[in-house]
């Protein structure tokens, strides 16, 4: 069985790239702060319902998107696990997760600035006023926890409910594989977050709802003028 669809590549000027980051909904994610994380030491970025980074290679911005996977990885865990409370520097008794570096489509070796020893920390401050801070380092368990007014939360629902998020991991746009077999569902889950996701482009767009298929058509092609892009469709191929 082989794929129906018009292809999608990457956008270059120059030595800059681009990359996106969207939200469909109203008060979601309007903040990101980024502390021994990769290459940045401290790095803070205000955010809007479309955001586009452009920079040169190795300025940062698949780290920003990482950070967006890592965010990805650690609320779906969320969803069948109930929230504990333990201590996080600076903040006191939070509400939230030892998420299993399983579920973080990252690698972790390299997380920390430098190598150093400190958790690399991801702060995600939501349009509701609640903060998420994700801890990192490839040595210690990877903590999510919660920073809100209210009492903290003891289930998955109402640790969500104070920190709703709409988020769809796009595959990176690069240049598509010439042919894609269709996979199992397990190998597109693995995959559908991590950096590799391009090269399964076809397979987790034929998994996704046509709504957020049309979401992700309408930011492409009024980003991009003269691309258009159908549905990925399954088109069996008879033996010759």
């Amino acid at each position: 069985m082989g794929w129906s669809s018009a292809g999608v590549v990457g956008v270059s000027i120059d030595a800059f790239w681009l990359c996106a980051v969207s939200f469909r909904m109203p008060l979601q994610i309007e903040h990101v702060t980024l502390t021994n994380f990769r290459k940045f030491k401290a790095f803070s970025l205000p955010l809007r319902s479309g955001n586009v980074l452009v920079g040169p290679n190795n300025s940062g911005k698949s780290s920003v998107l990482d950070a967006f996977r890592i965010l990805f990885g650690c609320y779906r865990y969320t969803r069948s696990v109930s929230p504990k409370l333990f201590e996080v520097k600076g903040r006191g008794v939070c509400s939230g997760y030892h998420v299993p570096e399983a579920s973080i489509a990252v690698p972790l070796a390299n997380v920390s600035n430098n190598y150093n020893e400190d958790d690399a920390e991801i702060e995600f401050r939501h349009g509701n006023g609640n903060k998420v801070r994700i801890s990192l380092h490839p040595d210690r368990p990877v903590r999510f926890s919660l920073s809100s007014a209210a009492t903290p939360p003891r289930t998955s629902t109402n640790f969500r409910k104070l920190f709703p998020l709409d988020l769809v991991i796009v595959p990176t746009l690069a240049p598509l594989e010439e042919s894609e077999p269709y996979l199992q569902d397990e190998t597109i889950q693995r995959n559908e977050s991590s950096r590799l996701a391009s090269r399964y482009f076809r397979n987790i767009w034929h998994r996704k709802s046509d709504n957020d298929f049309e979401a992700f058509k309408g930011l492409v092609e009024s980003s991009w003028e003269g691309i258009t892009i159908l549905k990925p469709e399954m088109r069996r191929r008879h033996p010759t």
